[in-house]
């Protein structure tokens, strides 16, 4: 779906860009070419992640056959993922966890 969405757009799109692995010598290079430009690493709990914030280009090229070699998965950032949880309890968007 987020993917369907990138592509029919006519703007950049940020979000979640995962890798299949730690990237190797030249892959940050292709990821460019591809048309993601990872703007910076999330770091894992327990080891290296492979996760970054990204910006990514409408004409991502995700037929190419080294986006599938390279890229997990991809994952939408809203308004939402960006303000503080007391901000959004306030305004209703989530509920407190009732434990």
């Amino acid at each position: 779906m987020f993917l369907k969405e990138i592509t029919e757009s006519q703007e950049r799109t940020h979000g979640i860009v995962q890798l299949n692995s730690l990237p190797r010598p030249g892959d940050l290079e292709t990821i460019r070419e591809l048309g993601i430009n990872l703007l910076g690493y999330l770091n894992g709990i327990t080891a290296p992640g492979t996760a970054y914030l990204a910006s990514i280009s409408p004409g991502l090229a995700s037929e190419d056959p080294r986006f599938e070699e390279l890229v997990r998965g991809l994952q939408h950032l809203v308004a939402a993922d960006k303000l503080e949880t007391k901000l959004l309890l306030e305004m209703g968007v989530i509920g407190r966890a009732r434990w």
